[in-house]
């Protein structure tokens, strides 16, 4: 994947659903699948609009390396997930209504 101007992009976000590559996560195994896992986290509560957490214990914080990417954990954030679960509940309450754009 390949968005101009970013590093290491993995995931790509749209309304309500996204991409996830592992092309460029260069391990095999459990590594991968880990990486892959943090990935579907990641763009799942982006594709409403959650902005990426500038801390980086949570699974949506930008990254500039591999290294970065295996530190980060698989989970959210407490504030981040809890905007998630907030914009995935109104959504629910009306689903004509789409979430607003990924950031």
């Amino acid at each position: 994947l390949y968005l101009p101007g970013s590093n290491f992009v993995y995931g790509v976000q749209y309304p309500v659903h996204g991409i996830v590559s592992f092309a460029r996560m260069n391990e095999d195994g459990d590594k991968r699948l880990e990486r892959l896992a943090k990935q579907l986290v990641s763009t799942a509560i982006k594709c409403f609009g959650v902005r990426p957490a500038a801390r980086p214990d949570c699974v949506t914080s930008y990254i500039d390396s591999l290294e970065e990417f295996d530190r980060k954990p698989i989970r959210a954030a407490p504030e981040t997930w809890a905007e998630y679960r907030r914009r995935v509940q109104e959504w629910e309450a009306d689903p004509s209504r789409n979430p607003p754009p990924p950031l």
